[in-house]
């Protein structure tokens, strides 16, 4: 039997295979974890990013609301506003920093790559608005720079009317990037989840279609295989069975058919054809019960005297009126074979059919082959207690011959056939 089909390999390929889904998923949930992770970072990132931009308008409004009125007070407050506001402006520097390291980092991720190939996800919304977002800021920023002019000698009131200007704009700017990136993770998420179900529920299928498997073609075999041993045990003889199985409980059924079919061949040489009846009708009888367990497809007998052999009966009894050469010379090299066969105790022929056309002018033995098709011949040759030579043959079509163990059964039980076949002769050889 092929290694692919014993039941040790496929159970093992199968339990491999589910070792291998189970890790998928459990790799996509190590992965769906890192990437909640990321997407939580970003959303973190993006609240640091409006809370900081509502401080630096506090401090703009701070700053007018408490502008220094003269020269003195002037020179006092602008250190401390303008180091405030260049904070403030490093402190969003860092954070668009971190928010465009995180929109890589899902740039990067294989799974994410993989899912933001369609342009219409919410993350490629929000890399977009955060593309736009980075530029607004940019140009914000070299504005907030000139306006704030030369650091010995700034130009606070400026740079504090530019963040009350543009404030509005740049907080609806970071409200929509952030309600993008929350977005995104909730879809992300849906998205993991209903792939985590969807592996889940592959796994699920998997194993059901598993276990059916294993009930139908492992588990319902060997228990009807049981049953028909119990009912063979019991007197059942030949009893076939029949029924899907794979690889040892194949075997099983077909071990248990070549059995019980032999069981009943070895039965029926015992009980019926010792049964009173011709030897057409015992050779019948022997054709019924042997076919399965010993691979025939025709059994043929033929008598010995005078250097010349005739075929006096045959089974199956379809063939037996196709016969239009019945007679073999002993001077003919099949005769030849047939008559040492009596010295040897045993014929055997094989390639059977190459042998025929070798032989084209051997009429009987193109007769075999052309109503037999066989492949292999074998037979036994005995004598009657009148002395008449006898040689009782088989056939068998199966594509290698007879095997071993058909051989050895043949020879086994042709004694008990030669017997049964001597008490139902009328022949007498001419």
């Amino acid at each position: 039997m092929h290694i692919l089909k014993s039941l040790m390999t496929q159970f093992l390929l199968g339990a491999l295979l589910l070792v291998a889904l189970i890790g998928l998923i459990s790799y996509s949930q190590i992965l769906a974890d890192q990437n909640k992770n990321l997407l939580s970072q970003w959303s973190s990132d993006s609240e640091k990013l409006r809370l900081e931009l509502s401080s630096l308008q506090q401090q703009a409004q701070h700053y007018k609301l408490n502008a220094p009125r003269d020269f003195e007070s002037y020179n006092r407050d602008v250190a401390v506003f303008y180091q405030q506001f260049k904070q403030e402006l490093s402190k969003i520097n860092d954070i668009n920093i971190a928010l465009q390291n995180s929109a890589t980092q899902v740039e990067i991720s294989p799974l994410l790559r993989t899912i933001i190939q369609n342009t219409d996800t919410p993350l490629i919304q929000s890399q977009a608005m955060l593309t736009a977002w980075l530029q607004q800021w940019s140009s914000f920023s070299n504005n907030m720079t000139d306006r704030l002019g030369d650091p010995a000698n700034p130009r606070l009131e400026w740079g504090a009317d530019l963040v009350l200007e543009q404030f509005q704009a740049l907080q609806q700017h970071t409200n929509s990037l952030t309600n993008s990136i929350n977005t995104s993770q909730l879809w992300l998420n849906k998205h993991h989840t209903n792939l985590n179900i969807a592996l889940l529920a592959f796994i699920l299928f998997y194993i059901v279609i598993a276990l059916i498997s294993l009930a139908w073609l492992v588990i319902r075999p060997i228990v009807l295989t049981s049953k028909a041993c119990e009912k063979v045990a019991s007197g059942q003889y030949g009893l076939h069975i029949n029924v899907p199985a794979i690889g040892e409980t194949k075997r099983l059924q077909q071990s248990f058919n070549d059995l019980s079919a032999k069981t009943k061949l070895v039965m029926d040489m015992l009980t019926e054809i010792h049964q009173p009846g011709d030897a057409e009708n015992k050779l019948q009888r022997i054709f019924d019960s042997g076919s399965e367990a010993l691979g025939i497809n025709w059994i043929g007998l033929m008598a010995y005297k005078d250097d010349n052999f005739e075929l006096i009966g045959s089974a199956p009894e379809a063939l037996k009126y196709s016969w239009r050469h019945k007679s073999v010379s002993a001077h003919k090299q099949f005769g030849k074979d047939l008559l040492a066969s009596f010295d040897k105790r045993w014929l055997d022929i094989q390639q059977l059919s190459k042998l025929a056309l070798q032989r084209h002018d051997e009429r009987f033995l193109r007769e075999v082959h052309k109503n037999t098709r066989a492949s292999h011949m074998v037979g036994h040759p005995f004598h009657c207690p009148k002395h008449n030579g006898f040689l009782l043959m088989f056939t068998t079509q199966q594509e290698h011959g007879f095997s071993p163990s058909q051989i050895e059964l043949i020879k086994a039980l042709v004694s008990l056939m030669s017997d049964a076949l001597i008490s139902g002769l009328s022949y007498q050889p001419k």
